[in-house]
């Protein structure tokens, strides 16, 4: 849980500078070994030869304050759809079971009593359930950051 976060950090720090000079162009040349690097590599070092290698980071405390909040929010929601998924998954296991102690009653048999999980947070929901909440957890999670990321991808 703490993992994620803390790899969200990393990556916006040390991609910051690349998020800085890519300004969609590319294709600039620097003169001789230093044009064999990867185009971005080069963009890297022309930025910092003329700006600067301050200027590389120049925004990136609203792009870490964009990264937290977003994962902060997408956390909070899948957790709070998640537990909806379960408690779903749980209320229509409970619902069967009702059924089939009531068929067994008409019928004259006697069921053994089913363990159920009580917490809603720590039952299993299937694969597709998962995929679903996360899906929807991201698109809440885009709808809500949007203000906070547009001026981030501005500076």
């Amino acid at each position: 849980m703490v993992s994620n976060p803390v790899i969200e950090g990393v990556a916006v720090v040390t991609l910051r500078a690349l998020e800085t000079v890519d300004d969609g162009k590319g294709g600039r040349k620097l003169p001789g070994a230093l044009g064999l690097l990867p185009a971005a590599v080069q963009e890297v070092i022309h930025h910092s030869r003329t700006k600067g290698w301050r200027s590389l980071y120049a925004g990136l405390k609203p792009s870490v304050v964009a990264t937290a909040t977003s994962q902060g929010i997408y956390f909070y929601v899948y957790s709070l759809l998640r537990g909806w998924a379960v408690s779903a998954q749980l209320a229509a296991a409970r619902r069967q079971q009702r059924q089939r102690r009531r068929r067994a009653r008409e019928e004259g048999l006697q069921l053994l009593a089913d363990a159920e999980a009580a917490d809603a947070h720590s039952a299993a929901i299937g694969v597709g359930a998962s995929l679903l909440v996360a899906a929807a957890a991201g698109c809440i999670n885009v709808v809500l950051t949007i203000p906070i990321v547009m001026p981030r991808l501005a500076l």
